[in-house]
């Protein structure tokens, strides 16, 4: 199979990459990540998020940056569960801007609440407000008080949004 994905035919390619995923073989983690480094594929990076491989979180926020990767970059490192926490949070200081906002998405399914004080940094900010008051509102109840504080913030959006989400 590690051969299919290097060296066969996209829809071999395809089948290959799904099955590593499911099969969970932890010898197909350095195939697939040499793979990547050479073809950004999103099956690909499905299935290193299934392989849970710790060591494939930093490629997998870099691929949070690319439009064509982002969702199935997202994917899998929900999949990592908490585990992924740390270096996502590390994310909202990346420089890139979309590398970023993934981040907070991706906190936001994560609903671990490690993330909510360095989510809550980001309001006022005005640049991804209404992302981080939903990425909050996705961790539910622990974030609570981070949303009534969003709301006595000086900033409209920020207040709306919030709102917004501690109604329903």
């Amino acid at each position: 199979m590690i051969a299919d994905i290097k060296y066969g035919e996209w829809s071999g390619r395809n089948r290959a990459l799904k099955a590593l995923g499911e099969i969970k073989d932890e010898s197909a983690v350095e195939p697939l990540i040499e793979f990547l480094k050479e073809v950004k594929h999103p099956d690909a990076i499905i299935a290193l998020g299934e392989l849970k491989e710790p060591r494939a979180i930093s490629l997998l926020i870099e691929f949070l940056g690319f439009p064509y990767t982002r969702a199935a970059a997202a994917s899998a490192l929900v999949q990592f569960g908490t585990i992924a926490t740390e270096p996502l949070i590390e994310a909202l200081k990346n420089i890139d801007s979309s590398i970023c906002k993934a981040a907070i998405e991706t906190l936001g399914r994560l609903k671990d609440p490690k993330a909510i004080d360095p989510l809550v940094d980001l309001l006022g900010t005005g640049f991804f407000d209404d992302l981080v008051i939903s990425a909050l509102g996705n961790i539910g109840s622990p974030s609570i008080k981070s949303l009534v504080k969003a709301l006595r913030a000086g900033n409209w959006n920020a207040k709306d949004k919030a709102d917004s989400t501690l109604s329903t």
